[in-house]
């Protein structure tokens, strides 16, 4: 019987090892993505859109990226925009697209009305933020611009 006790940790000790491995080797693969990735979440907050939009989509990159998510929001799919608050979008990143502590993320909006008239002010359809590493959102905004006598009122992508 005094055997079992000294035997036992040492049958234990590779079971210890194989999880200490395979815990190391998920750390380093990050959240679903073999490459050391993970999805994060970027949201456009658009709370207070008018009843006339047909559609709105939403797109985000890295800076340095030509591709990234995009998020397309139709009459089909969203009837009443007016009760839209945020539309979430996931944007792949990895350890190398860190510089400095942070990411460079690069946004763009195009909202339409019925017509199939822009609703965006000129120039205000695009706009980029550093955001640093840690953040579980990286939030955009479109936001009411300042309206102008006889025109219907135009939208601004921001980030504050």
């Amino acid at each position: 019987m005094d055997w079992l006790v000294l035997l036992a940790p040492l049958l234990l000790l590779p079971i210890v090892f194989l999880f200490a491995f395979v815990g190391c080797g998920l750390e380093d693969h990050g959240e679903l993505c073999g490459d050391g990735g993970w999805e994060q979440n970027v949201t456009l907050e658009c709370e207070g859109l008018p009843a006339n939009v047909k559609s709105l989509l939403f797109r985000c990159r890295l800076f340095d990226k030509t591709e990234g998510d995009f998020v397309e929001l139709t009459k089909s799919n969203t009837p009443d925009f007016t009760q839209l608050k945020s539309v979430p979008a996931k944007l792949h990143v990895t350890k190398d697209d860190v510089t400095n502590g942070t990411f460079h993320c690069v946004a763009s909006c195009e909202l339409r009305d019925e017509n199939d008239n822009s609703l965006m002010a000129p120039g205000s359809d695009v706009t980029d933020k550093i955001f640093l590493t840690g953040l579980t959102d990286w939030p955009f905004h479109l936001e009411p611009t300042f309206p102008v006598s006889g025109q219907p009122q135009k939208f601004g992508l921001s980030s504050l």
